[in-house]
């Protein structure tokens, strides 16, 4: 959820259905690893408005109307990236930054990875804002009603006391 302002701080996944292809994993990468195979001078330039993420087709944007043109920070705090789920709506605004996107997708690619494979019942909590997540390629997707279901939750941690009032029931 990259593109939306509010950014989840925990992701928790639960395996509903394993499906027949047991090679898919959940692909787990600790940013922290990801970041220690930049140089600074990249890891700066990653803090700053350079970027754009754009909104894929599939993702209903309108509460977000506009803001795709402005410039924003990838990298948001000591360790947090705020990366699509395609890399290609990951946008550098001038050509420094679109060398620091290269950068940044060399080292996601090259940086230590943990995998999970889930069976119905497991489930998994992590730092969103902490961890790259993705799913390893499917070898044997069937589209016949059998294949792998996760479901997913997004938590944030704290909401403004604005949102207290109009989100949490008591």
């Amino acid at each position: 959820m990259s593109y939306h302002p509010e950014v989840p701080d925990i992701l928790g996944l639960v395996g509903i259905r394993e499906g027949h292809d047991k090679q898919v994993q959940t692909e787990l990468i600790d940013n922290r690893e990801v970041f220690d195979m930049l140089p600074d001078s990249i890891v700066k330039m990653l803090r700053e408005p350079r970027f754009q993420i754009k909104t894929s087709d599939w993702v209903d944007a309108s509460f977000d109307a506009g803001s795709e043109h402005q410039g924003r920070g990838i990298l948001t705090d000591a360790a947090s990236l705020a990366i699509p789920v395609d890399w290609e709506n990951m946008v550098g605004l001038d050509k420094e930054a679109q060398w620091a996107v290269k950068m940044l997708q060399r080292a996601i690619i090259e940086a230590p990875k943990h995998y999970v494979h889930f069976v119905p019942g497991e489930l998994l909590f992590f730092s969103n804002r902490r961890t790259v997540h993705a799913r390893t390629p499917y070898k044997d997707l069937r589209f016949d009603g059998s294949d792998r279901v996760l479901n997913r939750a997004y938590f944030r941690k704290d909401w403004s006391a604005e949102e207290r009032k109009t989100r949490m029931i008591y």
